[in-house]
């Protein structure tokens, strides 16, 4: 921690969630954080996807179908405020899905890069 006039400085936080705002087509949508409880879910539902080898020495994925804009959906909310619904992300263009999906991933820490960032605050 470091010290200002022998005082030792507060990290400082906030509950309130990260936004970003971001444009899609001449239209204003907000990338959103999501909870704890969002992000741990998200986490528990891609474990699923995963298949561990008998001998535990590999994992493959079963199914990678909408990976990407399962997470995307709990970021991204349209101009009117509303979650962009899975089927209609999935429809997008790869590259777009492949950007956002990075976004969602920085933004809510989930990314080594991202983590390492964090802890330098």
């Amino acid at each position: 921690m470091s010290e200002t006039n022998g005082k030792s400085a507060l990290k400082k936080y906030t509950k309130n969630l990260k936004e970003k705002k971001i444009d899609i087509d001449d239209q204003v949508y907000t990338l959103r954080e999501m909870t704890g409880l969002a992000r741990d879910k998200w986490r528990n539902d891609q474990k699923k996807r995963i298949e561990v080898s008998k001998d535990g020495q590999s994992a493959t994925v079963r199914d990678h179908r909408n990976v990407q804009a399962e997470l995307i959906t709990l970021c991204l909310f349209d101009p009117s405020g509303q979650p962009v619904p899975v089927d209609e992300i999935a429809q997008w263009p790869s590259s777009l899905q492949e950007d956002l999906f990075q976004e969602c991933q920085t933004l809510n820490t989930l990314t080594a890069e991202a983590i390492e960032e964090a802890k330098k605050g």
